[in-house]
């Protein structure tokens, strides 16, 4: 964390502190109680005025609704106290320094509070001067990471979240209706590539339906995504995932055409058993898969800065989002890039074979798959239709995908390549931790390369893995794009410990030796034939969530007119089946 931010708000506070301890005790706690009541008021009208304010600039409309009603209502009611109290009270120069000292820090902390709280909603980078109180965990989880020093902005927060149920109690308490604003202006920040929209118009989208999808336990709910909430604990079992249905309309895109997602710009609010307000974000969001075709999908968000975008050059994209809840839990809000709308919005979707509204993951998939949950609810609040197909849900196939036909034509539109070269290639002065023989052939090592090229001289170029001469490589490509992908898959704990490899009958296993990963940090290149990989686990992250990172593993095979690669497995769960099966011996 940024040591001038901290010290920027340390400085802040000090000085108001100062400034009023030299006032004394009765100045500085009539200003005091000016603050208090000013903080209420700006949070009272925040959201009505930036609503209003949207119409006008809508990357400053949520911090300026709230840090001007906090300014012109302090000024006013400073003015007022000036005006109505003409004398002060005489205390001890110690009774005036130490009061109006403890006073001034409590008016600092909550002026400082405001200021940082309003300031975290403009459109901002995520880690703006190095504050940064929501951060990812590695594993695609939003968590807190730690706050300010002084944290001014919590503990203003935390005051007016306890005064909106007791002494500024409402119908609509700031603690049930937003929880941890200074969480909420952080969550917004995260946008792609810190430029995209932090906030939309309340028209911009519609609420359409819900489900709720429930499992034995979390691993199995999961499907061994490792999902965490802010605090970075797991969820219990009893926890189901609550999906939310929306349609978004073009006000909604952003500058290039494209609706963009986070998982820290949609959160669902929910009670736990003893009436506390938490916040869940999205570990999943259902969409539109290809633009080419009308397909569904379900994307995890479980890779860090994962952002999905909707496809295509419709005019508006229906998405489903799904928060995991906790058992006793009863959700009361989804707030879509700052826009709160009531989950009673969301009517239960008629999803056939759901047990009492409740789906399993199986049929929450088969569902997908079967045009139920986006284009059924879409016709549901169309009021064309209940939703859904008349045949029920077409049921996923967890055999694995059928690679039919084994002409080169087929192989190389699957991702398959039985080969040794490279597509590009890299100058041998800049191999680093790879070691080449003399026919400048890779025989081991790994490098991450910022760029590489096909235009280069061939007695500087590496392009090509040494193996021996009864022995080749299948490259196969398990991108997310390719048809082999291995993305998304329901492996348990077992199979994530597993071996990815190729069977052939009557041969042993073949065993991944390298990979070449690109992603946006570049491409690394791994090859090493005695030290195979040896877990799915092992293998660099990809997600579902970043199409654009591409994955080929290499397969270190014997070239024998009697190998047949029949399935790629994960362990002993067949992922791809070639039918028939593919020779070895050929080199497409």
């Amino acid at each position: 964390m940024s040591i001038i931010f901290n010290l920027i708000v340390i400085a802040m506070v000090a000085f108001i502190a100062y400034m009023w301890s030299q006032e004394g005790l009765l100045s500085s706690f009539i200003h005091f109680l000016c603050t208090v009541i000013a903080g209420a008021v700006a949070l009272a009208v925040w959201e009505p005025l930036a609503y209003i304010m949207m119409g006008v600039r809508e990357d400053i409309a949520w911090s300026v609704s709230l840090a001007l009603p906090f300014l012109v209502t302090l000024a006013a009611l400073r003015v007022l106290m000036d005006v109505v109290i003409k004398y002060n009270m005489k205390f001890s120069n110690v009774a005036n320094m130490i009061g109006g000292g403890v006073f001034g820090v409590g008016s600092g902390i909550i002026a400082v509070g405001i200021l940082v709280i309003s300031m975290g909603f403009l459109r901002l980078p995520a880690g703006f001067l190095g504050y940064k109180p929501i951060a990812y965990d590695g594993q695609g989880n939003l968590v807190r990471s730690g706050g300010l020093w002084l944290p001014a902005d919590k503990l203003t927060a935390e005051l007016y979240e306890r005064l909106s149920v007791t002494g500024f109690a409402s119908a609509t308490p700031l603690a049930l209706m937003s929880p941890n604003i200074n969480e909420q202006a952080a969550l917004m920040r995260i946008t792609f590539d810190d430029r995209a929209r932090n906030t939309m118009s309340p028209d911009d989208f519609v609420a359409i339906g819900r489900y709720t999808v429930s499992a034995a336990n979390p691993n199995e709910l999961f499907e061994n995504q490792q999902v965490r909430d802010l605090d970075g604990k797991p969820f219990p079992s009893g926890t189901t995932i609550e999906g939310f249905v929306m349609r978004f309309e073009s006000g909604a895109k952003e500058g290039g055409g494209q609706i963009v997602f986070g998982s820290g710009q949609v959160s669902l609010i929910y009670e736990d058993a003893d009436g506390r307000t938490h916040r869940a974000q999205p570990i999943a969001l259902v969409t539109q898969a290809k633009s080419d075709r009308v397909s569904y999908g379900r994307f995890r968000f479980d890779a860090d800065e994962a952002f999905l975008a909707s496809v295509g050059a419709a005019s508006n994209a229906t998405m489903a989002f799904e928060f995991p809840v906790p058992p006793r839990a009863t959700p009361t809000f989804v707030l879509v890039k700052n826009i709160r709308v009531p989950v009673d919005r969301y009517p239960p979707l008629p999803i056939e074979d759901a047990q009492g509204g409740t789906l399993t993951t199986a049929q929450r998939d088969a569902a997908i798959d079967a045009e139920q949950i986006l284009v059924g609810s879409v016709a549901l609040a169309d009021g064309s239709s209940s939703g859904g197909s008349s045949g029920g849900p077409v049921p996923i196939n967890r055999g694995g995908t059928v690679i039919s036909g084994v002409d080169a034509d087929e192989l190389r539109n699957s991702g398959v390549k039985v080969s040794t070269k490279l597509k590009f290639g890299f100058r041998k002065g800049n191999r680093g931790g790879i070691e080449i023989d003399s026919d400048n052939k890779i025989i081991r090592g790994e490098k991450l390369f910022s760029e590489l090229s096909a235009d280069i001289p061939t007695k500087l170029r590496v392009d090509e893995f040494y193996t021996d001469s009864g022995t080749t490589l299948v490259q196969i490509d398990v991108s997310w794009e390719s048809r082999i992908s291995i993305l998304g898959k329901t492996l348990d704990a077992a199979l994530r410990i597993a071996p990815v490899q190729l069977r052939a009958p009557g041969y042993p296993p073949f065993e991944v030796v390298g990979y070449i990963f690109k992603d946006n940090n570049g491409t690394k290149i791994r090859y090493d034939r005695g030290n195979p990989v040896r877990a799915f686990s092992q293998l660099p992250q990809v997600s579902q969530s970043k199409p654009d990172d591409k994955l080929t593993l290499l397969f270190l095979v014997d070239k024998n007119k009697n190998v047949e690669i029949s399935t790629l497995q994960v362990g002993t769960k067949p992922i791809v089946t070639f039918d028939p099966p593919m020779p070895t011996i050929r080199r497409f």
